[in-house]
């Protein structure tokens, strides 16, 4: 990942909505929610019609709603998480703005690797939504007149000598 980031400003907001994933519960919030589409689940099977006959079949159907409700409910925390990390950054010093150009690189790498957003089974939410989004805020932030940080240069020397690539192994010293 730190090849991939060209700024501090970029590290902070993304470290910023990684964090936003803990701040917010993210994790334990969907295993709360999964146990409950489990326990609905295992409800719908047993007052279900034809009893064990159909019981796999409605294990079919109950399995897709589940990942449909979970996959829309995680995507709304991306969202949130983009947010949190913008304003994280924000309140660190950093400039808001890197993150988005981040996101802008997500998404221009997903049209030279040919991909179109499938949001039936996505577990983020389009590139574009998540960029337009996260721009807004960025300005709004940006207009409070504060001194901000980007610090590529910085960033990009402590980057120098950091292997990277594939695994390669290591002389004894």
């Amino acid at each position: 990942l730190l090849a991939e980031l060209n700024s501090e400003a970029e590290l902070a907001g993304i470290l910023g909505h990684e964090l936003g994933h803990v701040t917010k519960h993210h994790a334990a919030k969907a295993l709360t929610k999964n146990l409950g589409l489990q326990a609905l689940t295992l409800g719908a099977l047993i007052a279900s019609p034809g009893g064990r006959e159909y019981a796999g079949q409605w294990a079919t159907v109950m399995g897709a709603i589940s990942q449909a409700i979970l996959l829309g409910w995680g995507r709304e925390n991306e969202l949130e998480a983009d947010e949190v990390g913008l304003r994280y950054a924000f309140a660190a010093g950093y400039d808001p703005g890197p993150m988005v150009r981040f996101i802008r690189g997500l998404q221009l790498k997903e049209r030279l690797r040919g991909q179109g957003y499938h949001g039936t089974v996505a577990t983020h939410p389009e590139t574009v939504e998540r960029m337009v989004k996260a721009d807004a805020l960025a300005e709004i932030l940006r207009g409070r007149g504060r001194t901000l940080e980007v610090r590529e240069d910085e960033y990009k020397l402590r980057l120098e000598g950091l292997p990277y690539g594939e695994k390669r192994e290591r002389k004894k010293l």
